[in-house]
């Protein structure tokens, strides 16, 4: 298998996310991880990433519930990022789509090779978390239906702890200051999935954890201005036919949120607390009501 990736390895980097994107649209397990390993590669190779020692076998990572996956990075800068951000806006060679369309693809299938399937699915989620922090504008992909409904699917679909933490995670990155994400990330149910996923006993603590983190990225105000119409509006998706571009982008209060989520999971206070009275530390500003009218008679 890495013979078949290092052959792409001199082709110019056009070829080489071509060469990806069509291994991984194949309905062949050796074919699909030959071109999701080609992703990974190329994702660390922006990021300036030292490349790990790779296991052939991606099963033992998803059973062992994650653990030593997820490492910290700095958001990297220079002219390797310019250009992959240049190349990410455009529809042609966005690693967003054709991952979500392979996860899509993935979640379909009946469970005959569990393990592989799941191995599979745990490249996708690490691609597509390294793609959306190096190139944020893809995030708006998932305001519509279809692409975050693909995530929102995974989290019932999928029992691996590691799956399971790091769905949680790329969704936190999706809705973080996106409030037309957020309101489709509602719209598909998403609130129930981790309402769900948080009270089940099998849950493990650390996806919990994760669960807890993604609550309070969900509960932060919204600025209507914070995502704006996507620079790329030429990331419309063929592959997605009769899918609106976006959902009603209208922010949401903390209280109309914590509402909402409260139908399906007790215990919010706290959280919505720590919000109001430590805005700091989560990068936000909340104006209350009494704020507003004293600015609009200075005014």
């Amino acid at each position: 298998m890495c013979t078949v990736i290092s052959s792409t390895l001199h082709l110019p980097i056009e070829e080489r996310l071509a060469d990806a994107f069509d291994r991984i649209s194949r309905s062949n397990f050796v074919e699909i991880r030959a071109g999701l390993i080609s992703l990974e590669e190329y994702i660390r190779w922006v990021a300036g990433i030292p490349e790990p020692r790779h296991q052939d076998n991606r099963e033992e990572t998803a059973d062992a519930g994650g653990e030593g996956t997820q490492q910290e990075y700095a958001i990297p800068s220079g002219p390797r990022v310019d250009e992959f951000k240049a190349m990410q806006d455009g529809f042609e060679y966005n690693i967003a789509i054709r991952v979500v369309a392979c996860m899509d693809y993935l979640l379909g299938l009946k469970e005959t090779n569990c393990y592989r399937q799941e191995s599979l699915l745990m490249s996708c989620l690490e691609i597509l978390e390294g793609a959306l922090l190096l190139h944020p504008d893809s995030r708006n992909l998932f305001a519509r239906q279809l692409p975050m409904g693909t995530l929102v699917d995974t989290i019932p679909k999928r029992r691996h702890p590691g799956i399971q933490e790091r769905i949680i995670g790329v969704l936190a990155i999706t809705i973080l200051e996106c409030p037309a994400n957020t309101r489709t990330f509602e719209a598909q149910n998403g609130l129930v999935s981790i309402a769900n996923l948080f009270k089940n006993r099998a849950t493990s603590k650390e996806v919990k954890k994760n669960i807890t983190e993604l609550i309070y990225v969900y509960l932060l105000p919204e600025d209507e201005n914070s995502q704006t119409a996507i620079s790329s509006a030429q990331l419309v998706d063929p592959q997605f036919p009769g899918d609106e571009a976006f959902m009603a982008s209208r922010c949401r209060t903390v209280e109309q949120k914590s509402e909402m989520l409260g139908a399906h999971l007790q215990g919010l206070d706290e959280i919505v607390r720590d919000i109001r009275h430590h805005p700091w530390m989560f990068g936000t500003k909340i104006v209350e009501k009494d704020d507003k009218e004293g600015d609009k008679k200075d005014n």
